[in-house]
């Protein structure tokens, strides 16, 4: 009983800190009309929606440093806060890019989409027939994208850590699923992670 009441504050202050990254982002788009503003809220409401609906898990960590590196890398971007200057045309490329793999991606994953590391069953289709993370290569594109359109130290210093935490994350989340047979198998066809023939 007390491990779901503090999932369930959790869970909730997950969604409250999303939303308010929405209405940041949503409010800065309207006085300065970037698209990458508008394209973060988008993306900020599907998450939104997509962790309400989702599935039980199969298998889940019981380490606790676990769902804090989970914590981390879902709160870390949500720091990144609208800043003046940037370069617009770029930036608006790389998080449309990372919009389209994220939306692609979440296709895929539909109810099984989680924040911790956890088996709610192996995906093998669309973006996973070419890399095991599409989620974390969307990241990457978003990230990068929105930095270059809002710049300043505090948000390349959340750039770096997001994207350490966020490997750090796949590592762990392989070690859960490849509990299961099926992810062994899968991992044997499709060899990279986030970007065919790099990583």
């Amino acid at each position: 009983m007390k491990h779901r009441v503090f999932q369930l504050l959790g869970n909730t202050l997950l969604i409250c800190l999303f939303l308010l990254f929405f209405y940041l982002n949503i409010e800065s788009f309207f006085e300065t009309k970037k698209l990458t503003l508008l394209l973060f809220a988008v993306s900020a409401a599907i998450t939104v929606l997509l962790f309400i609906i989702r599935k039980t898990p199969v298998r889940v960590t019981t380490d606790p440093f676990d769902y804090l590196l989970a914590a981390t890398g879902t709160v870390a971007p949500l720091l990144f806060r609208p800043s003046p200057g940037g370069v617009e045309g770029i930036s608006v490329l790389l998080v449309s890019i990372g919009i389209i793999i994220q939306s692609l991606a979440l296709i895929s994953l539909n109810t099984s989409f989680g924040i911790v590391a956890a088996d709610r069953g192996i995906k093998t289709s669309g973006l996973y027939r070419y890399v095991r993370h599409p989620m974390y290569a969307s990241y990457l594109f978003m990230y990068s994208g929105y930095v270059l359109a809002n710049p300043n130290v505090l948000n390349g210093g959340i750039l770096v850590a997001a994207f350490g935490v966020q490997i750090w994350r796949m590592i762990v989340e392989e070690k859960i699923l490849s509990l299961n047979p099926l992810y062994i198998e899968y991992r044997k066809t499709v060899l990279w992670r986030v970007i065919p023939g790099i990583f």
